[in-house]
């Protein structure tokens, strides 16, 4: 009873003949693959952030017992680093909340490598605690794509333990 859903954002839905592009043959084989589409409505509207994002989800992603996320820790551009909550919270949510979220990028402290006093990246957070993300799988890699370590357990938790990681890479 898996279901794995493409995580685009904004961009639009990945057709099914190019899910091999990112998953092998044999879990395409397996199991049931959907792209998320930011304007289908078919999210579920949870709330709004205390930075006033109208946050909206994929229902589907709601509606499973257990919501794990798979990506990687990196820095990034504006949001401090991707990983964590970021899949999600970012990756299968209604337009409106992302466009309000990525309106943050002109704060001064929505850069590369800040986490914490990044007010993107903290909306970020918050959005993935109303969503409820159970775990998080991220791995780091190195300058040639290669995974040198991975780090599994709370979205929170990973951030916390990988970017150290990543900054040492």
């Amino acid at each position: 009873q898996i279901t794995l859903i493409i995580a685009t954002g904004t961009h639009p839905p990945m057709p099914a003949a190019t899910f091999s592009s990112v998953l092998p043959e044999a879990i395409l084989a397996r199991y049931p693959v959907i792209s998320h589409d930011c304007d289908a409505g078919t999210q579920v509207s949870l709330g709004t952030t205390s930075r006033g994002t109208p946050v909206r989800m994929n229902r589907r992603f709601l509606q499973a017992d257990l919501r794990v996320v798979v990506g990687n820790i990196e820095p990034h551009h504006f949001a401090g680093y991707s990983g964590g909550y970021k899949t999600a919270a970012i990756g299968l949510a209604g337009r409106g909340a992302i466009n309000h979220n990525h309106a943050m990028l002109t704060d001064p402290n929505s850069t590369i490598a800040e986490f914490a006093r990044n007010p993107l990246r903290q909306d970020i957070e918050e959005i993935g605690d109303f969503i409820g993300v159970h775990f998080a799988l991220n791995a780091i890699l190195n300058g040639d794509k290669k995974i040198v370590r991975a780090v599994f357990g709370h979205p929170r938790a990973v951030m916390q333990a990988g970017i150290p990681i990543s900054e040492e890479v």
